[in-house]
């Protein structure tokens, strides 16, 4: 193959032993897995190419030479580096504060309306909204799903 050849690393033990206690682990991540796979056996095979090491673990070949790079710099870790973009965060006092979200809300307004409709009197000249009004407003509420839109034309035909 062209190209320079790799640098082998030569890793610390208590590194190496991390690796073989996360590849054993049942519950590690993937990532963790691969990543300290490609340890093990970099540490197994120093002079494998990126593109081999890469098949056997199951990274690409640039992954590989990332790692083997940074490794070979010092720094022991699995971890990803800060990368771009927005940070995730998650503010428990900030995350619904105004705002209405989900079929609950939904819900608490269908039923609000619908008890406000239910109140109305046929009687002329009383407040309230009568049964002619109360269509009308099945009608303007029929964007809101299709069993309501079924119910006003059911109530449509038998008037």
């Amino acid at each position: 193959m062209r190209g320079p050849r790799p640098v082998p690393c030569s890793f610390p033990d208590g590194f190496l032993q991390d690796a073989l206690d996360t590849v054993r682990r049942r519950t590690a991540s993937v990532q963790d897995v691969q990543r300290f796979r490609l340890v093990l056996l970099l540490h197994d095979r120093p002079s494998i190419s990126h593109e081999d090491a890469a098949q056997i673990v199951g990274l690409s070949g640039r992954q590989v030479q990332r790692w083997r790079r940074r490794w070979v710099a010092g720094d022991f870790s699995i971890e990803d580096y800060a990368g771009r973009g927005k940070k995730p965060t998650f503010s428990p006092t900030r995350s619904c504060r105004g705002r209405r979200h989900g079929m609950r809300s939904r819900r608490r307004n269908q039923v609000a309306d619908q008890s406000a409709i239910g109140r109305g009197s046929d009687q002329p000249g009383e407040k309230g909204v009568g049964q002619a009004d109360q269509l009308k407003h099945r009608v303007a509420d029929t964007a809101r799903g299709r069993h309501q839109t079924m119910a006003v034309r059911a109530l449509d035909i038998s008037a």
